[in-house]
């Protein structure tokens, strides 16, 4: 029995998600890094500050991951709507839609499956048109930095959200001395070699790293309202949002 999509419902449901979704990531770096300041004029603020520095990078590969699943949604949504596929998605559908952005040489209303809005049919106008295909470029500037922070960060930063290998130590475990300000910032482990070795990512502690954490969350949320909007506008002018049907 095919799937029934209720277009009404993925609308209404993508209206709340558009606040939701980004406040949620917004809330979570903000609180965290006003921890992070306070954690200053207390003992142990520094160690305090290593674990909260982490959380940040934790949220932050979340926040990149939530657009992402967004964007397959929206890519995939021929089969089963967008909300089902939001809800559904795994990590790997996160990586192929990122991979997608990454290597595609198409536009991203090709990428995103949207319906010819300069058809004869269309029922929007110029002013409508550009602000829309400004929105995409837009889009596509935001996705592919969105992608390489991805492939570049998720090891070691999922390392966080899943478990919390954050090592103080670090001259103890790695072989030699450490090149890194080991000392000062945070050191995630991401693996043990076969011979014992670890590996391992060092993250930064610094105000300068967390402003740019929280600059990545910002635009994720923004390009998340971004991407939801392109569904809510085709919707709103009585595009049809099924590919099939386009």
């Amino acid at each position: 029995m095919p799937v029934q999509v209720n277009w009404e419902v993925e609308i209404s449901a993508l209206q709340d998600l558009s606040v939701t979704v980004p406040k949620s990531h917004d809330i979570a770096v903000d609180a965290l890094w006003n921890e992070f300041n306070a954690a200053a004029d207390r003992d142990g603020g520094a160690l305090d500050q290593k674990i909260l520095t982490a959380k940040i990078a934790s949220e932050t590969i979340s926040a990149i991951e939530d657009l992402g699943a967004l964007g397959w949604a929206i890519q995939q949504r021929e089969s089963e709507g967008i909300l089902r596929n939001y809800i559904n998605s795994l990590p790997a559908d996160v990586r192929s839609f990122y991979r997608d952005v990454s290597s595609s040489r198409v536009e991203m209303s090709s990428l995103l499956k949207l319906p010819d809005i300069g058809s004869s049919e269309s029922t929007l106008g110029s002013n409508d048109r550009r602000e829309f295909h400004e929105v995409l470029d837009q889009l596509q500037a935001t996705l592919s930095a969105a992608a390489s922070f991805y492939f570049e960060r998720v090891e070691a930063y999922n390392k966080l959200k899943h478990g919390f290998p954050v090592i103080i130590r670090l001259d103890q475990l790695a072989t030699g001395t450490p090149k890194t300000d080991w000392e000062q910032n945070v050191n995630i482990l991401t693996g043990v070699t076969r011979d014992g070795r670890i590996r391992y990512v060092d993250l930064e502690r610094s105000e300068g790293m967390l402003s740019s954490l929280s600059t990545t969350v910002e635009g994720t949320g923004r390009a998340w309202k971004a991407l939801a909007w392109v569904m809510l506008v085709l919707a709103d002018r009585g595009f049809t949002l099924d590919p099939a049907n386009a």
